[in-house]
């Protein structure tokens, strides 16, 4: 399983100090005072939740002065923001270790009492995960950007089940970046695989009961970009008639959608293929 840099829980606590419901809301009380700086307040948060950790060992239901779910989110949803910003600015190395903070703490035994909810905890995973997966495919690392794009998959499905959240639109999208990363490894079979799992997604997404206007037009969407990429990959698996057929497909999809440059494209490409069959 990947990883980050293994941390034991109450580590950041350098002193045998006594970890008690006291000291930890004591240690919240001097968060709050840095609350203006960020990155001293988000270590401060960090350092904290390590310290509560070790606090549910002992005692698994404590008396604190704060709301531990709240401030989990928000501390992964800034981190994760963080990494992001530093992706976007072209540094990886700075992007993974921030998000690396969040990995390590959100996969401590006991963390899940934070969130008093295991899907919770798993949306907050499945957020983390797919932020570290664009860090290792921007760095070529496909083994283990595919890695952790497998288990978003396998919370998403978890999720899905118990109807969480939007699981049942977001692993669609998450089976197409996991068919992206094969293509650009050069695993084209892998990769049409992916893209048929991203389509039984949206079959299922479909059915589901009270899904408005909107959701489905975002389904019809996704199903237009699955067919395009469909025919991509089958162009490289050699495939030829299979891949004019499901063209065929998303360029009806494109038409309905009104989508001016998808359409040319995919025009295009039909056009080249089947001169290139007729030759």
């Amino acid at each position: 399983m990947i990883r980050g840099p293994t941390r034991q829980v109450g580590k950041r606590a350098k002193k045998a100090i006594v970890v008690d419901e006291n000291h930890v809301n004591n240690v919240y009380k001097l968060a709050e005072l840095v609350k203006d700086k960020e990155e001293e307040y988000l270590r401060a948060v960090e350092k904290l939740f390590y310290l509560l950790l070790e606090l549910y060992e002992k005692n698994e239901n404590p008396k604190l002065n704060f709301n531990p779910r709240d401030l989990l989110t928000q501390f992964v949803e800034k981190v994760n923001e963080k990494g992001v910003e530093a992706f976007n600015k072209g540094d990886l190395k700075l992007s993974q270790k921030e998000l690396s903070r969040v990995f390590e703490l959100l996969h401590q035994d006991k963390i899940v009492l934070a969130y008093k909810d295991p899907n919770a905890l798993m949306e907050a995973q499945v957020l983390t995960y797919g932020n570290l997966s664009c860090v290792f495919r921007k760095a070529s690392d496909f083994q283990k950007a595919i890695k952790i794009v497998d288990y978003t998959i396998e919370l998403e499905e978890k999720l899905s089940k118990v109807n969480h959240g939007k699981a049942g639109l977001s692993i669609i999208s998450t089976y197409l970046n996991k068919a992206a990363m094969l293509s650009e490894a050069k695993r084209h079979y892998g990769a049409y695989q992916a893209i048929k799992n991203a389509m039984d997604r949206i079959q299922i997404a479909e059915t589901v009961p009270d899904i408005d206007a909107s959701q489905l037009s975002y389904l019809k969407y996704m199903r237009l970009i699955a067919l395009n990429n469909l025919g991509e990959q089958l162009v490289h698996l050699e495939q030829m008639e299979l891949a004019i057929r499901e063209y065929e497909k998303a360029l009806v999809i494109a038409k309905e959608l009104k989508k001016g440059s998808f359409v040319r494209k995919l025009e295009e490409v039909l056009q080249k293929l089947k001169l290139s069959s007729d030759g």
